[in-house]
């Protein structure tokens, strides 16, 4: 769809207005509509209104369980609510779509940390970094879950 093409061309830019306002002018159309659902989610989440965008994800995913994006993204702004536990199941569900998934691995890893949970983010980040080993600040993340572990 041309108009949510040019939505996310907005995003990119930060525009988000005139990107929030085609979004819009998608959802009158087509209401529930997945792709305008998570790109409403990313100006949320660029406005730092992660709640908002956990309701537009919620309804993304509700029309298309099987995109990865969606469930990551999910995780995202739930994490950013401060709701880890859910993060991390959101998490799960994208890498159970999409496995090799690094830079989901890592955000996994960050929700599982902030639980308390460090072999298990040890765990995430080792996949992680299976899949992109020059991501530097996932090696700096190892280290300090080691460091935590004592290993």
């Amino acid at each position: 769809m041309r108009s949510l093409d040019e939505a996310a061309a907005h995003i990119k830019a930060r525009r988000l207005a005139p990107a929030r306002a085609l979004c819009r002018g998608v959802l009158g159309r087509h209401p529930g509509h997945p792709r305008a659902c998570h790109l409403m989610a990313v100006i949320d989440l660029f406005e730092c209104a992660p709640v908002a965008a956990t309701a537009w994800l919620e309804k993304a995913i509700a029309a298309d369980p099987t995109h990865a994006g969606y469930h990551c993204d999910h995780g995202a702004a739930l994490a950013s609510a401060g709701r880890h536990e859910d993060a991390v199941t959101a998490f799960q569900r994208a890498l159970a779509l999409q496995p090799k998934l690094a830079f989901v691995q890592f955000a996994l890893a960050d929700s599982l940390r902030a639980l308390g949970r460090e072999r298990d983010a040890m765990d995430a980040l080792i996949l992680g970094l299976e899949a992109n080993p020059v991501a530097a600040d996932a090696w700096r993340k190892l280290g300090e879950v080691c460091i935590a572990l004592q290993r």
